[in-house]
């Protein structure tokens, strides 16, 4: 499936957004990828410029799939509803309530997700968010304590190692 979006400007349709999901990769997804998504976006560098918004998922081999991607004028509220919208319809992405999608903190992407998928759960990605902590906090042993919590798989073991990164 694609889907463009043109503006008017001066009279000229102008190009806006792309959605584009290959036919392969939804029923992938559907058969046997795991109910965790994956969402990122990042800077086009050219003369176009945009944004450049992905979907990825990982199936029963650990092997990623991309599921569907957009480019869109800039990363704000409205492209990520305009892009989420678009992701639940064409997925099929009925029971919210199965589903947790992974980002980093983005403009305007968890506001689009209250408002789009107000059931799924939303997490954040722990690389992205040891990004501005390293920056913050330069000790190795700090950082350490970090990817420890994380890592953490149990609640009596994240409790502990939240206690001790305190």
């Amino acid at each position: 499936m694609v889907k463009c979006d043109f503006q008017q400007q001066l009279g000229q349709p102008q190009f806006q957004r792309l959605y584009v999901r290959l036919g392969a990769s939804k029923e992938g997804f559907k058969a046997g990828c795991r109910p965790i998504i994956g969402l990122d976006g990042c800077f086009l560098k050219s003369v176009y410029a945009g944004q450049l918004l992905t979907v990825v998922d990982l199936d029963a081999n650990n092997e990623t799939w991309v599921i569907v991607y957009a480019i869109v004028e800039s990363e704000c509220k409205d492209s990520w509803i305009w892009f989420l919208e678009l992701l639940v319809k064409d997925c099929e992405i009925v029971n919210q309530f199965g589903f947790t999608f992974i980002s980093d903190k983005q403009k305007g992407i968890l506001s689009a997700f209250e408002q789009v998928i107000p059931n799924c759960d939303h997490r954040f990605c722990a690389r992205q968010l040891f990004t501005n902590y390293r920056i913050l906090f330069k000790a190795k042993s700090l950082r350490d304590k970090f990817w420890e919590a994380a890592y953490a798989t149990t609640v009596p073991h994240s409790a502990r190692a939240m206690e001790d990164l305190k």
